[in-house]
C-alpha cells in the first residue's frame, strides 16, 4: 500500500507541480485522463522542469510547501554529484542489497514483535518505491518541502516518510524491548 502511495503521488507530484503533462495535452501527444497521463508519466517524462523552472505551491505559509526536485543522491543529496555510470549503479545494488537483508531479517522476526514487523515492512516499502525511480529515471523525486524561518528540512517523498518512520519504530523496539534474548540463545536459535 505504501508503494502504491509513493508511486501515487509522485505521479500527482509531476503532473501537479511541472508543465510536463499539461504540455503535453495541450499539444495534442498525449489525450487527456489520468489512463493516458500515468502512462506518459511512467513511459516520456523526465526531468519535467529542466527547461521551464517549476513553481512551489504553499500549503501552510511558513512551514510546508509542494516543490518538485529530482534527487539524484542518497539522503540530504548525498552522492549527487557524483557521476552516472558510479552513481546508479552503486544506488541500486546497494538499495537491492538492502533490500535482501531485510526480507531476510523479517522471515526470522516472530509474529510476536508487531513493531519490529512494522518497522522493516514501512523500510522495505520505502526502499522500494525509491528504487523504482532509482530503475527508471536515475533520481528519485522528492516533492515535499517544510521549513520554519531559515531552516529549511531537505525536500522528501512518502517513500522517505516510510523509511524514517520505519527506522524510529526499528530504533524504539531496540530500546524498549523486553525479550531481549541473550547472544547465547540467539545463536542457538538461528543453528535450528
Amino acid at each position: 500500500l505504501e508503494r502504491v502511495a509513493d508511486q501515487a503521488t509522485k505521479f500527482l507530484a509531476v503532473r501537479d507541480l511541472t508543465p510536463a503533462v499539461s504540455e503535453a495535452v495541450r499539444q495534442g501527444r498525449i489525450e487527456p485522463g489520468f489512463f493516458s497521463e500515468l502512462s506518459y508519466f511512467y513511459q516520456e517524462i523526465r526531468q519535467p522542469c529542466a527547461r521551464t523552472a517549476c513553481s512551489e505551491h504553499t500549503v501552510i505559509d511558513g512551514f510546508w510547501s509542494f516543490h518538485y526536485r529530482e534527487n539524484r543522491g542518497a539522503a540530504w543529496s548525498l552522492l549527487a554529484g557524483a557521476n552516472d555510470s558510479i552513481r546508479i549503479p552503486f544506488f541500486l545494488i546497494t538499495t537491492v542489497i538492502a533490500i535482501g537483508f531485510i526480507v531476510h531479517y523479517f522471515r526470522r522476526v516472530p509474529s510476536s514483535k508487531k513493531a519490529l514487523l512494522a518497522a522493516l515492512t514501512l523500510i522495505f516499502a520505502g526502499a522500494l518505491g525509491n528504487l523504482i525511480d532509482r530503475a527508471y529515471l536515475g533520481y528519485v523525486i522528492d516533492f515535499i518541502h517544510w521549513y520554519v524561518g531559515d531552516y529549511s528540512w531537505p525536500t522528501f517523498n512518502v517513500a522517505d516518510s516510510a523509511i524514517s518512520v520505519g527506522a524510529v519504530l526499528l530504533v524504539l523496539d531496540v530500546v524498549f524491548s523486553k525479550d531481549k534474548v541473550p547472544a547465547k540463545e540467539m545463536k542457538r536459535a538461528e543453528s535450528t
